[in-house]
C-alpha cells in the first residue's frame, strides 16, 4: 500500500496555463456524460448526435491552439475502428526523436477520450509523458458512428493501440502503461491479461467484476427478480418503473446508459453481458504492476478495488483515497491534481518514467 503523502515527481515539460484555460473554457463537457441534459430513453432522439458533433468541434478548435496540437488517428479493431488522439510532448519537427515514456488513456462506461485529456492527459505531458487516448465499441463515439456495443474482449481495442505506438519514434516501448478510469478500470486490467506489451496498468479505481458491481446498484426486489431468472418479469416490471417517473434518478440513468451503450433493449440482457465482464480466471495473466486505487465514498464500484488487489497479490500496489483529502469520491472526481500526484509518482517509482 502506498503511503498517502507520497512525493510527486519533478514535472519535465510543461502546458502553459493559458492554452489549458482556453481548452478548459471552449471544450463544453460531454453533455450527455457529466449533466445529461437529455435522455437515452429515446434511442432516435437527435441531440443524441447532434450535441456530440458540436462538443467535438469546440474541443477540435481547442486542440489546434495546444503549443503541440494532438494527432487524431482512426485505427483499425476486429471488425470496428478505433479512433484514437496522440498528444507528443516534443514537437513534430526537428532531428532525432526522444524516446519517451507513454500512457494510454481510456474511459469508462459513459465518458469520452477528449475527457481523459483532462483528467490525466495534461498531467502527463507535464511530466514527460506522451499520451494516446482512444475509444472501443459502446463508448461514445463508436457507439455513434459505428452502432456498436460494449465487448468483453477489450484487448482487441488495446492491442491496436499499441501496435500503432510501435510504429512511432517518439515512443518507448518498454515504458508503456495503460490508464482505466471508471469501468475502464476494469476494460484496462481485462486487456493487460492478454496484451503484454504493457508495462503497468493504472486502474482508477479498480474493479473485479463489472457485472457484480452493476448488480449491487439494484434495489433487493430487482435483484431478487433478476436471480430468479425470469427475464420477462424483469424487464416489465423495470420498464414499468422508468415509465411511472418515480425511479431515482441513479436507477434510470444507470438502465438507460447502460441499455445505449451497450446496444440491447432489455435490461435482463444488459445484466447478462456485463456478467461476463469479470477478472475471474484472467489475473494470473497478467504479469506487470497494477496500481488499485480505491475511493472511500465509492457509490458505483464499492468493494471492487480490494477484489482486485486479494486476486492479483502482490502485483498490485493498492491505493486508498480519503474523504479527508478531498478525494474520496468516484474516481477521485474534484481531486484530480492530488490523483494525478499519487498515479505519476507511483508510475515514476515502478518505471522510472519520470527521469
Amino acid at each position: 500500500m502506498l503511503s498517502p503523502m507520497e512525493s510527486a515527481p519533478a514535472r519535465t515539460g510543461s502546458t502553459p496555463r493559458d492554452i489549458r484555460s482556453v481548452c478548459a473554457t471552449i471544450f463544453l463537457p460531454p453533455p450527455i456524460t457529466i449533466v445529461p441534459p437529455i435522455s437515452y430513453g429515446d434511442w432516435e432522439d437527435p441531440e443524441i448526435k447532434d450535441l456530440w458533433v458540436q462538443q467535438t468541434a469546440c474541443f477540435d478548435k481547442a486542440l489546434s491552439l495546444l503549443p503541440i496540437p494532438g494527432r487524431r488517428v482512426t485505427l483499425k479493431g476486429d471488425g470496428f475502428d478505433i479512433p484514437a488522439i496522440f498528444y507528443a510532448v516534443d514537437p513534430p519537427s526537428g532531428g532525432k526523436k526522444i524516446k519517451r515514456p507513454t500512457l494510454i488513456v481510456g474511459n469508462g462506461y459513459d465518458g469520452s477520450q477528449e475527457e481523459m485529456l483532462h483528467v490525466s492527459g495534461f498531467a502527463a505531458l507535464e511530466r514527460g509523458w506522451n499520451v494516446i487516448s482512444y475509444e472501443g465499441p459502446g463508448q461514445p463515439t463508436v457507439r455513434r458512428d459505428q452502432d456498436l456495443g460494449f465487448i468483453v474482449e477489450w484487448e482487441k481495442v488495446v492491442t491496436p493501440v499499441v501496435d500503432h505506438l510501435s510504429t512511432l519514434p517518439e515512443v518507448d516501448m518498454s515504458r508503456v502503461a495503460l490508464y482505466g478510469y471508471s469501468l475502464g478500470g476494469w476494460l484496462a486490467t481485462r486487456a493487460a491479461a492478454f496484451e503484454h506489451r504493457i508495462s503497468a496498468v493504472v486502474a482508477v479505481d479498480g474493479v473485479y467484476s463489472a457485472g457484480d458491481a452493476f448488480l449491487d446498484q439494484l434495489p433487493p426486489a430487482l435483484m431478487s427478480l433478476y436471480k430468479s431468472g425470469n427475464k420477462s418479469a424483469f424487464d416489465t416490471t423495470v420498464t414499468a418503473a422508468l415509465a411511472g417517473g418515480k425511479a431515482p434518478t441513479s436507477l434510470r440513468w444507470g438502465v438507460e446508459q447502460g441499455l445505449w451503450s451497450f446496444k440491447v433493449r432489455s435490461g435482463y440482457d444488459f445484466l447478462q453481458v456485463a456478467a461476463k465482464m469479470t477478472m475471474d480466471g484472467l489475473t494470473d495473466k497478467i504479469k506487470v504492476p497494477v496500481f488499485v486505487g480505491a475511493a472511500e465514498n465509492e457509490q458505483f464500484f464499492k468493494g471492487q478495488p480490494e477484489r482486485l488487489k486479494a486476486s492479483l497479490g502482490n502485483r498490485a500496489t493498492y491505493f486508498p483515497f480519503r474523504a479527508a483529502d478531498g478525494a474520496g469520491e468516484h474516481c477521485q472526481v474534484g481531486a484530480a491534481v492530488w490523483l494525478n500526484q499519487v498515479v505519476f509518482g507511483w508510475l515514476d517509482g515502478v518505471l522510472g518514467a519520470g527521469k
